[in-house]
């Protein structure tokens, strides 16, 4: 994304990745904003962005399931408990990874709770966009189905 808040987390974490969102429909996505919200993947595919896309080809029904409840419950809740974690990401920005309020999250936060369906065993609390694309390079479960660049 291209933003105050993404240069400042790709600088931190001197990776390409800024942000993290989930597609559970097609054409859809799941993602952190200033609200966590259902959004057209279109609203991402503008000039300067770059979108990699990941997909678990052993995913189970049962853990499709548990994702999509997942995002729906997180989706239903009030919008103050949707909204942002600015100050998770300064902490991020400045390595203090517990800097954030507590019942908020950022984009990755967000991302690694259903990440945790598929890798139960992943115990990172505060990743950061960065971690997640290692998490997901590193298994055999999930592979890189394409890139799109609008350059």
């Amino acid at each position: 994304m291209r933003s105050f808040f993404g240069w400042g987390i790709r600088a931190r974490t001197k990776s390409y990745w800024n942000h993290s969102m989930i597609s559970v429909f097609q054409g859809k996505v799941i993602t952190q904003g200033w609200t966590f919200k259902s959004a057209d993947i279109g609203e991402y595919m503008k000039f300067g962005q770059i979108l990699k896309f990941w997909y678990c080809y052993d995913i189970t029904m049962a853990e499709r399931n548990a994702i999509s409840i997942k995002m729906m419950i997180e989706l239903k809740r009030p919008w103050h408990k949707r909204m942002y974690d600015v100050p998770g990401v300064i902490g991020q920005l400045f390595g203090l990874r517990r800097f954030n309020i507590p019942w908020l999250n950022y984009c990755s936060e967000r991302v690694v709770d259903v990440a945790k369906v598929i890798f139960p065993w992943y115990n990172q609390n505060h990743p950061t966009p960065e971690d997640l694309d290692a998490l997901f390079k590193d298994s055999p479960r999930m592979k890189v189905v394409g890139y799109w660049v609008k350059q």
